[in-house]
């Protein structure tokens, strides 16, 4: 999906001289490359929330080995992060590993 993303932003760059990409598709595509992976582990569904505190709206629900993006580590004990086509939100680090 990057690559296709990085195959796009070069072509617009080259048929469309002096304008720049949309913004939302440079983040995809550094999301993509610079940011650590992440699973869902240790339980069988995990609350992503809109903040990070449990007493926060949770905006989804994924379940044990979900894959996602790393984009932040808030605290000793929520990491924000992305979850492709789903959400971003807030997830306690206990039910997440790096890969």
């Amino acid at each position: 999906m990057a690559k296709k993303s990085e195959e796009r932003l070069a072509n617009m760059a080259q048929n469309n001289p002096g304008e720049g990409p949309d913004i939302g598709e440079v983040t995809k595509v550094v999301r993509k490359t610079k940011e650590k992976q992440i699973e869902v582990v240790n339980c069988d569904r995990l609350n992503i929330r809109v903040a990070p505190s449990a007493t926060a709206k949770v905006s989804t629900v994924v379940k044990v080995g979900t894959k996602g993006i790393l984009l932040e580590k808030t605290s000793n004990a929520w990491w924000r992060i992305l979850i492709p086509e789903v959400n971003e939100g807030y997830a306690m680090i206990q039910y997440l590993e790096e890969v």
